[in-house]
């Protein structure tokens, strides 16, 4: 019992020292990220968190089932399928959003600025991330890293080559922009 002791204020020790853009995973958590990180499975295209005993949104990955159905960062998930979801365990609610391509999950959503929830019907499909997507509008390159997967740094490098190629033919690049909007993070080395 007092190992036990030790080792939880130990813990609790080093997760006050951490920055608010970081967290202690536990083996559950890990694996949701390396899923993530991997960037291939079937479900929804969402990144969430418990934040208050509720499922939250942080971003839904851009051109997912996710983001096609309306789904925003900031919304609560409060039940699926009918199905309340409060003060659960977080893996049992993305085990219920997973799921085979092509079939549906019926998501009842709380939005802060709204007074009554809403249902949305959202079909999952094949999530195949686009880590990094860019493009050249008059000269300026805008570079978008929709989250911190695997190769993103690789990706980012290849994106400013090409940009550069493109923008050749009207004078070089006159301006890069680097988009990390709506990120829901992933993997540290990535990000530096």
């Amino acid at each position: 019992v007092d190992d036990e002791k030790l080792l939880k204020g130990a813990i609790n020790g080093m997760l006050a020292s951490l920055d608010p853009h970081s967290s202690y995973l536990d083996g559950s958590g890990l694996q949701r990220l390396e899923t993530m990180i991997d960037g291939n499975y079937s479900g929804l295209g969402l990144s969430v968190q418990m934040d208050d005993g509720g499922v939250k949104v942080i971003s839904p990955f851009r051109g997912s089932p996710a983001e096609k159905a309306g789904l925003k960062a900031g919304d609560y998930i409060t039940h699926l399928d009918g199905v309340l979801y409060f003060e659960r365990d977080l893996d049992e609610a993305v085990e219920k959003m997973r799921g085979p391509a092509g079939t549906n999950i019926r998501l009842t959503v709380f939005r802060p600025g709204r007074d009554e929830p809403f249902d949305v019907t959202v079909t999952r499909g094949v999530i195949e991330l686009e880590p990094v997507t860019w493009k050249l509008t008059d000269a300026v390159g805008v570079i978008s890293v929709n989250e911190f997967s695997r190769d993103v740094g690789r990706d980012v490098a290849g994106a400013v080559q090409d940009l550069r190629k493109q923008a050749a033919a009207q004078g070089g690049l006159k301006g890069l922009v680097l988009d990390l909007r709506s990120n829901p993070g992933g993997s540290l080395d990535e990000a530096v």
